[in-house]
């Protein structure tokens, strides 16, 4: 029986279990706070603070999802994700908005501060703002009112600025073409006549990620957002709706590099490379419940980059929320958990702004302390809403972070309430194509007044822009637009599927340009086709119903009945594609049904004419599209011309160009005559004046013929020298393109006539040209971010894996794949959205040695580094500076991290073998059956889905590697006995240990050569094989010696995967196109025949030989180590090779895959021709086959043009910074190319002395001038380099290390081979007599060659 105190105790342990949730209720929900403890408008702490922060981080992180870890395959595909993240917002509701922002500076002094904000109807908010390193600030001349009209519903543009994605969550570009101010508005002041102020500027931007994501709800520190929902009174759930008020969207760390052309000044431009942030925004616009906020993003010298903002909402809601995040150099990111801005005290009002701030803040578990300058310029106001709701300020300033020098951009936002103007400016209507239900039965011809007419792929672009004019009230136009119709794209369909005849014909020229078949044939099916459809009649059905309109058009029109058929293709007169003058127009056509189904079918049939087709297919267009056909009264013009409102020549929007001449546009459109030139100017407010006018050559005139058609009549001497135009008819035309302009939301080419003094409007079409990518758009287009000035890149290794120019496919593909395999080894990095290793630049690739090499640092330079220098460079790189600056970014390794490193290294050693039997197994797995699909899209599917095989295959590659380059950091330290300084002896004794490893695939290839050669040298014919065409040498063989033919099979079945740039998509490997071997096979048979050619025979050396050769070495027990090290170095050399060759096999079954894709690609009608291919991105191909986007062919036509000129572009070694190209010129200063007796020194692989010939091989195209018994002088080798060993006495390279492939396969002849020998190839010349030492490492020219004529070819 329980005792009465037991019971007691129970009971009120009962009550406190009831009791204590109770009043955390009552303190957290109930408490009304009706101190309401605050600071002017802010909410301060309350007492039971720290308990509301404690139950809402507890609810947050109960709340708070997962982040998802991203897969290594978003380093090559774009992920759906992301696709829907960058996606413009659907705007349903009033207040809803969809924003984006891009800020940038540099530590000179340039900043930029560009925001296009979407709102419902029509409205757009631009922000402009750019301040160059003199001082000078750039705004657009409307500001201080960003408010702006036009339609927003397909795009970010506005006010001449457009944002347009390339990548999704990678890429984007800016641009900008139009006028700016030069210095800032004063508020307020509405008035601006300084005229000499507003200047013609362009700039293009490239803008490139260099971070993940973060997410404003998911990434939000949960201590921020407690620490501002705790501050404020709220009861029951009420705190989760305030922390909605943050808003929705995502930021993203990245950089910017561009051109700024300042065209008035001459056109001066100047190249800007800038770091920031690109900020996305949607949801309920700021000024429905925000109060005022402030935004800071910095970026520091050493990379570092940091953005804070603070929030204040109207109540009820969060009065002071701050969030923010942390970027550091190393590409981690960090959310701020700690923060100590305060709003009260930070420019409450906007003439309060500080000139100085100080902030403490944490994130990733590191304080930082940021001291803010502002720079001494006025702050600029921008005022947006209309009437205006709000007011920022922005401005540049200094900033020092944790002792680190630094830039950035701050924006003070705030409630406005001051005068604004009250109502929208009076604006004509923004002109839209209405959507059109696909369900509905298309009618087969409409009025251009009706409003099906509007839609461009009922009518095509032309109808489309017509009956988009037409459907203007008189009042809103100051010009006329002819009465007509459209026979729309469903009669075409209709008169195909009644006549079979013409279906036929055209399949047949579909089949015959899928083919691929040449011109001529192509030619002779147009001309088939065009004939077939000019001589069809018209089906009955159209036309009626042509019959039909065309009699309520003579109805409503007066005499002479004269029409104009113009042909409207579906997809013409657009922003991306023109189409002028493809397909056919027939003017003075006379007003019978007869002659206008004639005229009809004439221009159906131009659509198959081979212009026409031949343009839709070099822009990646279907052979069959939809065409609408425009029937308007033709107007007996007076004059007639063409005005771009836009100047064409310059962008100048401030210019508008006309060319006319007197009678029908058409002696001007088609350069019949030299016509007119009136130059009109045109300020901000739309007046137009006159500024220059050119009376042309005219001659005659077009005019319409009474019997139909036209007619050329000369001009009277005395009119042919006046102006067709009045100067009031000049400006008039003028102001109608500015109303033109305004509908339309762009520049426009329109084509006019005036008629007994009233302005007829015939046609109207975008400009295309001005948004074209530049030349330095494209060469940076895929440059990967360089985050510090100090940046150290290099091209060891990467030169001779991607030598030279890598095509967009293989950076976007295996130089991304290269990446991995370095990423992979630093598991704790962030994402794939950007390269951060191999890395391209002007689409050439390097390391990022900071990011790979040296991620795991000491304070001194150590004997491994030195080795990996060696290994990588073939000479020492690294120092003490190099050293700090890893340390800044990376950290100090200390010795429990150095154990970890070696422990981590020694394990992979001991499981070298399971590394290379996944690779195996990966490639035995890899079976990639391309030639089953004849699809395109299905076989890009399955391209993507295999690119995991390639990720891990690179993945074994890059540990092998790491594993080789380790057990040479162990084999040196034991060679050393000690010693810290490395000697050419060291290094040649290195060597000499490596030049044991045998049985290396890079090396079997040379001897599998000399073997196929002894082949055929002890036939009879030997002779007869030298003489035969190597297009032809493999039939020869199989029909003379079928078993040498055998064996060529052979070789090619186990190498024919392998090939001089191996690594790049576009290359034929051996097994594609033998011709290079037999060329070989050739050269060396024939110097047999000379008795020149002697089989390489290597001495077989025992270990114990071995060793007693080295010279270091001092000690008895080094030897008895080495001995023992010895196997496992060859092991790792040999894995490494084998690893290598599984990657290769991977990367060509890809080749051929994307060979065969492209295939199909030309057989759809996607891409013209199969080599375009490899100049698009794998995400670019898979856009081009959902869309068919013609701006990806012309970019993609562009970059192959640009090849051979930026192919010789060159990059030194070693970079610091960003990358600047290198003369590949030879030297001319003294002791350079015409020095006798110069010597250059290198690093020693192989030793050995010879003297000989130089061939010096600075392209590949080169490559045919090596002879036998020649030194060869290159820049790098790679495997498809082996078949050219066996003519050689020697080898110099520019670039490589012990285990580059020169090294290894001269190592294995007994070359004498030196690396890292920089200049050899600006400094010799083909021809020259040189001296390689390979013990010494030296190489100098003994004589120089004299012939002229091979020098200046050289």
């Amino acid at each position: 029986m329980e005792e009465p105190s037991q019971k007691i105790l129970d009971f009120l342990k009962n009550v406190a279990l009831f009791t204590c949730p109770l009043v955390a209720y009552v303190l957290l929900f109930k408490s009304t706070q009706r101190a309401g403890r605050q600071q002017g408008y802010y909410s301060i702490p309350g007492w039971n603070f720290f308990l509301k922060k404690w139950w809402v981080q507890w609810k947050l992180r109960q709340l708070q999802p997962q982040p998802q870890l991203q897969s290594p395959l978003a380093a090559f595909i774009v992920s759906q994700g992301d696709e829907d993240r960058e996606k413009l917002q659907t705007l349903v509701k009033e207040h809803e908005v969809d924003s984006l922002t891009i800020r940038g500076t540099d530590h000179k002094g340039n900043a930029i501060c560009l925001r296009v904000t979407r709102k419902r109807h029509n409205i757009t908010e631009v922000w402009l703002h750019v301040q160059l390193e003199d001082g000078s600030v750039y705004q657009l001349p409307e500001h201080p009112d960003t408010v702006l009209q036009g339609d927003n519903r397909t795009s970010w543009s506005g006010g001449g600025l457009k944002f347009k994605m390339c990548e999704p969550m990678r890429i984007w570009r800016i641009t900008f073409n139009g006028l700016l101010r030069r210095g800032v508005k004063e508020k307020r002041n509405m008035e601006d006549n300084e005229n000499d102020r507003i200047h013609h500027v362009q700039f293009r931007f490239i803008w490139t990620c260099c971070s993940d994501v973060i997410d404003i709800q998911r990434d939000w520190s949960t201590a921020l957002i407690s620490d501002a929902l705790a501050r404020e009174p709220w009861r029951n759930g009420n705190w989760m709706k305030m922390r909605k008020q943050l808003g929705e969207g995502y930021d993203q760390w990245g950089t910017l590099q561009g051109t700024w052309t300042l065209v008035s000044d001459g056109s001066t431009t100047r190249e800007l490379y800038l770091r920031g942030i690109r900020q996305r925004r949607y949801g309920t616009d700021d000024a429905v419940w925000q109060r005022r906020a402030v935004s800071y993003v910095g970026v520091t010298t050493d990379g570092s980059m940091f953005s804070i903002e603070a929030r204040c909402n109207n109540k009820p809601g969060i009065t002071h929320a701050i969030f923010g995040h942390v970027y550091q150099p190393n590409g981690c990111q960090a959310s701020v958990y700690s923060c100590d801005l305060s709003l009260p005290n930070l420019g409450e009002h906007s003439d309060s702004i500080p000139q100085h701030v100080m902030l403490r803040f944490s994130a990733g578990r590191k304080n930082y302390t940021a001291s803010l300058h502002t720079l001494p310029n006025n702050i600029p106001t921008l005022y947006g809403g209309r009437p205006w709701t709000y007011e920022a300020g922005i401005f540049l300033f200094r900033c020092t972070l944790n002792d680190k020098q630094g830039a950035g951009t701050a924006v003070f936002w705030y409630r406005y309430s001051g005068p604004s103007p009250a109502v929208m400016p009076l604006s004509l209507p923004i002109l839209k194509e209405p959507h059109l239900r696909t369900e509905n039965l298309f009618p087969l011809v409409v009025d251009l007044k009706d409003r099906e007419c509007s839609c461009s792929a009922l009518v095509g672009g032309k109808g489309s822009a017509l009956a988009l004019m037409t459907s203007l009230d008189k009042n809103q136009l100051s010009a006329v637009i002819p009465p007509g119709f459209c026979v729309t794209v469903a009669a075409l369909e209709m008169q195909m599927q009644q006549n079979s005849q013409l279906q036929g014909a055209v399949a047949a020229l579909q089949f015959e340009c899928s083919a691929g078949r040449e011109l001529g044939v192509i030619q002779e099916q147009c001309t088939k086709t065009v004939a077939l459809f000019e001589s069809t009649a018209v089906c009955e059905a159209v036309s009626c119903e042509v019959s039909s309109h065309l009699q309520n058009l003579l109805d409503s029109v007066c005499e002479p009945h004269l029409f104009a058929v113009r042909s409207s293709a579906v997809g013409e007169d657009t922003e991306d594609l023109s189409s002028a003058g493809q397909n056919k127009t027939l003017l003075g056509v006379c007003g019978e049904l007869t002659n206008l189904l004639e005229a009809i079918q004439s221009c159906w049939a131009s659509l198959y004419s081979l212009q026409s087709v031949q343009y839709r297919r070099q822009f990646g267009q279907p052979v069959q599209v939809g065409m609408g056909i425009v029937v308007q009264q033709m107007v007996p013009a007076d004059s007639a011309g063409v005005l771009f409102t836009w100047h064409p020549s310059t962008g100048d929007p401030r210019q508008m160009l006309i060319t006319a001449n007197f009678g029908l546009g058409e002696s001007v459109v088609s350069a019949q005559v030299e016509p007119d030139t009136v130059v009109l100017e045109r300020d901000r407010t739309g007046r137009v004046v006159p500024k220059e006018s050119i009376c042309g050559n005219k001659g005659h005139r077009v005019i319409m013929s009474a019997k139909g058609g036209l007619m050329a009549e000369p001009l009277q001497n005395e009119k042919g020298s006046q102006l067709c135009l009045t100067e009031e008819e000049a400006l008039r035309v003028g102001r109608l393109g500015l109303q033109l302009e305004q509908m339309f939301g762009g520049p426009r080419d329109i084509e006019w006539a005036i008629s007994n003094g009233q302005i007829y409007l015939l046609q109207s079409r975008p400009i295309t040209s001005f948004d074209s990518w530049s030349k330095f758009e494209l060469l940076h287009e895929f440059d990967d971010p360089i985050i510090t000035d100090t940046e150290f890149l290099t091209t060891a290794n990467t030169g001779e894996v991607f030598p030279g120019l890598m095509t967009p496919l293989t950076q976007s593909v295996t130089r991304r794949a290269a990446d991995l395999s370095v990423r992979h080894q630093f598991p704790d990095r962030p994402g794939y959205y950007y390269s951060a290793n191999v890395i391209t630049a002007s689409y050439h690739a390097m390391f990022n040695v900071f990011n790979s090499l040296l991620v795991s640092v000491g304070s001194e330079v150590t004997l491994g580094e030195k080795v990996v220098d060696l290994a990588l460079y073939g000479h020492p790189v690294t120092t003490l500076e190099l050293l700090q600056l890893s340390a800044e970014r990376n950290g100090v390794v200390g010795s429990l991290g150095k154990l970890y490193v070696v422990l981590d290294m020694v394990k992979n050693t001991l499981f070298r073998k399971q590394v290379l039997q996944q690779a195996e197994k990966l490639t035995h797995e890899f079976l990639l059956d391309c030639q089953s699909y004849n699809k395109a899209e299905d076989l890009y599917s399955c391209i993507s889905n295999s690119f995991k095989y390639l990720d891990e295959v690179s993945n074994c590659h890059g540990k092998s590697s790491k594993i080789s380059v380790f057990t040479q950091v162990i084999a040196v330290s034991i060679l050393t006995e000690g010693r810290e300084e490395l000697t050419a002896e060291h290094y040649s004794d290195m060597g000499l240990l490596l030049s044991s490893c045998s049985d290396l695939v890079s090396a079997g290839i040379p001897v599998a050569l000399e073997d196929l050669a002894s082949s055929i040298i002890a036939t009879d014919k030997a002779r007869d094989f030298c003489t035969v065409l190597p297009s032809e040498a493999v039939h020869w063989l199989e029909e003379n010696y079928p078993s040498v033919a055998t064996k060529l099979q052979r070789f090619l079945d186990k190498y024919g995967h392998r090939c001089i740039k191996e690594f790049e998509l576009m290359t034929e490997t051996w097994g594609m196109n033998p011709e290079i071997l037999l060329k070989t096979l050739q050269t060396m048979v024939q110097n047999a025949v000379t008795d020149k050619f002697q089989k390489t025979t290597t001495k077989q050396v025992t270990d114990k030989e071995l060793l007693l050769q080295l010279k270091t070495v001092k000690k008895h027990g080094t030897r008895v180590v080495l001995g023992w090290l010895l196997p496992l170095c060859r092991s790792a050399v040999w894995q490494r090779e084998a690893n290598k060759d599984c990657y290769i096999t991977i990367i060509h079954q890809l080749r051929l895959a994307y060979r065969h894709l492209a295939q199909l690609m030309v057989k759809e009608g996607r891409i013209p021709d199969a080599q375009l291919m490899f100049f698009f991105t794998h995400y670019e191909l898979g856009v081009l086959l959902q869309t068919r986007d013609p701006v990806l062919i012309t970019k993609a036509l562009h970059r192959r043009r640009y090849q051979h000129e930026w192919k010789q572009l060159a990059f030194p070694e070693i970079i610091r910074g960003l990358p600047v190209p290198v003369s590949k010129e030879p030297l001319k200063a003294s002791g350079g190319s015409g020095t006798v007796g110069v010597r250059l020194q290198g690093t020693p692989v192989c030793s050995g002395t010879v003297m000989g010939r130089a061939c010096v091989v600075r392209s590949l195209e080169q490559i045919g001038e090596l002879t036998h018994g020649d030194i060869l002088i290159t820049h790098s080798t790679d495997v498809g380099w082996s078949p050219y060993f066996p003519l050689l006495e020697g080898v110099v390279t520019e670039l490589g290390g012990l285990i580059s492939h020169g090294a290894v396969v001269a190592r294995e002849y007994g070359l004498p081979c030196i690396v890292g020998c920089q200049d050899a190839t600006r400094i010799f010349s083909t021809g020259d007599t040189v001296l390689l030492v390979g013990a010494m490492g030296t190489v100098e020219r003994i004589n120089k060659y004299k012939d002229q004529k091979a020098t200046a070819s050289d």
